[in-house]
């Protein structure tokens, strides 16, 4: 197991490991769906969700994790903190609508989009998933920015957000694990730790 990424911010740290951390996590059961927990102290393991949110000023060092290998972990940070994974069906099932993160009280001020996949291949078929998007463009073949796509999405619910983005790909940086470079089962695991 090894720490790929540290990033402090002040409601926490932000963290990325190779594999399954040695320590106590929060992370819940990842479908590729649109669904958002609350954390409230409770073992989420085994609920499906892609998402978690959690009130900083009810619990402390709490680290919150979420599983990707290619898939962008997205890091929200307001009165709330939110960790989410979006893949391209949570994005295209607009899990940033979720009501948990939509909330006005959230009021999140920052977004972190990991490390992941920065563009890929994808067929025509593919393009009815976004109609809309203007992230397509053909280099060989039809490519699509998943990034780009989470960051306008966040832009659009969270208007006064600032959205950072990662400049580190997962399939082209070997220290990071990515499903499309092997197919390999084992994971990038995002943390975010409350101070």
């Amino acid at each position: 197991m090894k720490k790929l990424i540290d990033l402090n911010y002040q409601e926490g740290s932000f963290y990325v490991y190779n594999d399954k951390p040695n320590f106590e996590i929060i992370e819940c059961k990842q479908v590729h769906s649109n669904i958002v927990l609350p954390y409230q102290g409770e073992n989420l393991k085994d609920t499906e969700a892609d998402g978690i949110i959690i009130d900083p000023s009810l619990y402390k060092n709490v680290c919150l994790a979420i599983k990707t290998a290619d898939c962008l972990p997205i890091l929200l940070i307001g009165k709330r903190v939110g960790l989410i994974h979006a893949g391209w069906k949570g994005i295209a099932n607009n899990i940033f609508e979720h009501p948990l993160l939509a909330q006005k009280n959230n009021e999140f001020h920052t977004a972190y989009i990991g490390p992941s996949i920065h563009r890929y291949s994808v067929t025509e078929e593919f393009r009815s998933h976004f109609p809309a998007s203007k992230n397509f463009y053909h280099k060989d073949t039809l490519c699509f920015n998943l990034q780009e796509e989470a960051k306008e999405q966040l832009v659009r619910y969270f208007p006064t957000i600032k959205v950072e983005i990662s400049p580190i790909c997962t399939l082209g940086n070997i220290d990071y694990n990515s499903y499309r470079r092997n197919k390999t089962k084992i994971r990038n695991w995002n943390l975010f730790k409350l101070n």
